[in-house]
């Protein structure tokens, strides 16, 4: 039987593809679909969020059941192991001993404690409730957080909210559904609903508007805003390009995509569909770089 996939991070830098599936088991895959390496910490449940630092010093996992473990990229020493009352969705690597998580829509910092390992600290405004978190990206001295239709610029120093934007208004959208999201590095957010929507989050200003190409399951940016895919049904994965036209249109899968993510250069995809199998394409063409028999072949070894 299959092992399903349930977390995929692409890595053009070692031309290496992160897995993470459903035994809790991460695979680090030559793009050749070779094991490099395993790392088998959190074990027992499936694996919810893939992360390394922009160093490339660190990789960063969380499972199911809240477990998350921080290892050196590369050599697989632990250097820090801990839990969290639920699994992250999304995960973050700021420095050593210096993380962030979302889960159940809220944020939580997490930092070295006086007494080792790390302690955790929700991400809050100006008193003790939590902000409600979607999604994090890390931007200099500040977090970029998307809450709903809101980006809010948290200074993760000082621990007090800079500033925040809200472009739209989400009652006049005609659609009932869509997606939303932030470009690594912070710099960009999208709006994909009735239209899709670029804005840049320094000048607070839209930069893109084009009527959507398909409707989206999942959709993923690229950190300079000039590649948007957006995953959907039967397996459909669709490519914008600056000209907001579909540059790549192409079905690796048979389900639908659910997730999606794609390298710092732009240069490579990587995909899940609805039925845990996984997959990485080229952006600029649609080729298969790794298809999901060999990642199947590669976590059954």
């Amino acid at each position: 039987m299959t092992i399903p996939v349930t977390s995929i991070l692409p890595r053009s830098e070692e031309s290496i593809v992160v897995i993470g599936d459903e035994r809790g088991i991460i695979s680090i895959l030559g793009m050749d679909g070779t094991v490099v390496s395993r790392l088998e910490q959190l074990a027992g449940a499936p694996i919810t969020s893939l992360a390394v630092s922009q160093d490339s010093a660190l990789l960063m996992a969380s499972n199911r059941d809240g477990g998350m473990a921080v290892w050196k990229h590369g050599e697989g020493e632990v250097v820090d192991e801990f839990r969290a009352e639920h699994g992250a969705v999304q995960c973050l690597v700021l420095a050593p001993h210096n993380y962030v998580t979302v889960a159940r829509s809220e944020g939580t910092r997490w930092s070295a404690s006086p007494i080792g390992g790390v302690m955790p600290e929700p991400i809050a405004g100006t008193g003790p409730v939590p902000l409600t978190v979607h999604a994090v990206a890390a931007a200099g001295n500040y977090l970029l957080l998307l809450s709903g239709f809101t980006c809010i610029l948290w200074d993760h120093r000082r621990k007090v909210i800079a500033d925040s934007f809200t472009p739209v208004d989400a009652s006049a959208f005609l659609y009932t559904d869509g997606d939303v999201g932030i470009s690594a590095g912070g710099k960009f957010f999208y709006i994909y609903w009735d239209d899709f929507l670029l804005f840049d989050v320094a000048a607070q200003r839209l930069v893109r508007r084009h009527p959507i190409l398909t409707q989206a399951i999942s959709t993923t940016l690229s950190g300079d805003g000039q590649r948007l895919a957006i995953g959907g049904r039967h397996g459909l994965i669709t490519i914008m390009g600056v000209n907001d036209r579909a540059m790549i249109e192409t079905a690796p899968a048979n389900s639908d995509i659910v997730r999606l993510a794609i390298t710092s250069d732009a240069g490579m995809l990587g995909f899940i569909d609805a039925e845990g199998n996984a997959g990485v394409i080229a952006v600029e063409t649609g080729d298969v770089l790794l298809g999901g028999e060999r990642i199947a072949t590669a976590l059954e070894k």
